[in-house]
Formats: structure tokens, C-alpha cells, sequence
């Protein structure tokens, strides 16, 4: 069942599905799913079945080239159910409507060639990083 997270009690099972995600900085997406909880700009979303969470999503409006959008923060969803992705998807793309947003945005550090097969996001640029 896919619910939004009200309250932090959850915040400790999908911080230990998010050691799954390379190069996720665990201290950080605490902090931010913490203050996120009350924001009525962000969504989390949980995939569980009785008390064994099997999928998250965190995401905000943000901007992107000049237009809100609904940024995905981070994103995991266990190997083992697979197909929950589609609904959690269904779930944000339901919530952009709802605030009048027409897109979706995301990074991440896996081949991109799946995320664009399977749930129809398109290849938009390169992020770079470098510390200083």
C-alpha cells in the first residue's frame, strides 16, 4: 500500500533503503525528509506492506529552467516489487496536476536508458560536480 508519510516515524526505514542509492548523502536526506514532512511543497511517498517499507519517493517543487516542477530528491524501490515504481510515479504525476505543474525532473547515477524506457522521462542535460 502507498501512503504519504505524516509523521518521522518511518524516516529510519527509508533511510536504510536509501543506503541502496549511490553516493546519497544519508545525513543530508535525513535533515531533508525531516523538515519535508510538514512542507506542503514536498511529498513523500511510501511503499509498504504491514510494516516492511519496499519503496520511497521524496520529492519537492522546484525550479528547473525558468518553470516549477516536481524534483525527485531520491528515489528506491526494492528489487523485489519492481512494478511499485509505476504507482509511485502515478502518485507524483497525480500531485503536479494538482498544483497546476507539468513536469518531472530527476538525476541519477545509474544508466539513464531504464528510467527513460521503462517511465518515459527523457535524457535533459549532464550534471557535473566538483569539490572546492
Amino acid at each position: 500500500m502507498i501512503t504519504q508519510i505524516d509523521s518521522p516515524f518511518l524516516i529510519p526505514s527509508i533511510l536504510a533503503l536509501a543506503q541502496h542509492i549511490d553516493d546519497i548523502p544519508i545525513q543530508a536526506l535525513e535533515k531533508m525528509l525531516t523538515e519535508g514532512i510538514a512542507d506542503k511543497n514536498t511529498k513523500i511517498l511510501v511503499e509498504k506492506k504491514e510494516e516492511d517499507v519496499r519503496g520511497f519517493v521524496f520529492a519537492n517543487i522546484a525550479e528547473f529552467q525558468g518553470e516549477d516542477v516536481v524534483f525527485i530528491q531520491a528515489c528506491y524501490i526494492s528489487p523485489k516489487t519492481p512494478n511499485i515504481g509505476f504507482e509511485l510515479l502515478k502518485r507524483l504525476k497525480d500531485w503536479a496536476k494538482e498544483k497546476d505543474i507539468k513536469g518531472l525532473v530527476m538525476m541519477t547515477s545509474r544508466n539513464p536508458k531504464s528510467w527513460t524506457r521503462k517511465y518515459g522521462f527523457k535524457h535533459a542535460l549532464n550534471i557535473m560536480k566538483r569539490r572546492v
